[in-house]
């Protein structure tokens, strides 16, 4: 791109699952699944800083301010959360924001609230409390999806042939 060169920042060995990352604030945050670790890095690479210990199986991070909330794809339903992501310097133990019991295939925030595609559902949380949700579509295409949020409205494919919009 523009005559640069890639860079790897880094590497693990493969396990069978996928590396997941988000970037937000100037760095990388990802799932080491080699050696069950959720970790932070700079954009410009450099050292590694371990955040928590996970299974080997966290996925779907994403951060909501200083927040990082992930998923286990091992039960599928369980939502974690590591606090002040971006300044901690030491593993912590994660916080059980949810532990339920249907797989979540994607999830998407908007600021204040997490919006998570179940199996032809999607619901919406208060990332301040998951003590409740609120079902907004039950015609949420059933399994894998997108979930892009702009500042009005989340978007979501349904029946798998129907981009559909919710006002958030």
């Amino acid at each position: 791109v523009n005559g640069g060169s890639v860079t790897d920042l880094f590497s693990a060995p493969f396990t069978g699952y996928f590396m997941l990352f988000t970037v937000s604030g100037g760095f990388i945050y990802f799932s080491d699944h080699y050696n069950a670790l959720i970790k932070r890095m700079t954009i410009a690479g450099g050292s590694v800083t371990t955040l928590s210990t996970a299974s080997r199986t966290a996925q779907l991070l994403v951060l909501s301010g200083t927040t990082l909330f992930y998923t286990d794809y091992s039960t599928g339903a369980d939502i974690f959360s590591i606090a002040s992501a971006n300044t901690i310097t030491s593993a912590v133990t994660p916080t059980t924001q949810l532990d339920g019991s249907t797989f979540i295939y994607d999830w998407t925030l908007d600021g204040s609230n997490l919006y998570a595609a179940f199996a032809g559902t999607l619901r919406r949380y208060a990332v301040s409390s998951f003590a409740s949700f609120t079902t907004v579509s039950s015609s949420l295409y059933p399994y894998y999806t997108s979930m892009p949020v702009d500042a009005v409205d989340v978007y979501f494919l349904a029946n798998s042939t129907a981009i559909l919009k919710l006002p958030k």
